[in-house]
């Protein structure tokens, strides 16, 4: 990666990432936010509740890199945006 083929995070690399890019959690948001999800939960039997998600699937796209042979010229074009949108769901 980059050059780097022996790189390790430690926890003081991690920690110093996070504070050089401002990467954090607010607690007091967080645990607010923990307790109202809880209280909405209450109300709602464990089979009625999904986890879901909303994707786009790019079906006729072709891969934005191609193997080519020296010297031999390659013109690239723009990607097409013709796409499925797609909701996966879950039960918890």
């Amino acid at each position: 990666m980059m050059g780097i083929n022996d790189f390790k995070a430690s926890n003081g690399w991690i920690k110093r990432f996070r504070q050089r890019h401002v990467a954090g959690v607010n607690m007091y948001t967080d645990d607010t936010w923990k307790n109202r999800v809880q209280i909405l939960l209450n109300d709602y039997r464990p089979d009625d509740i999904f986890s879901a998600d909303e994707m786009d699937l790019f079906h006729r796209i072709l891969p934005d890199k191609t193997l080519t042979f020296k010297n031999e010229n390659f013109s690239g074009g723009k990607l097409r945006k013709e796409r499925l949108t797609v909701r996966l769901a879950v039960l918890q």
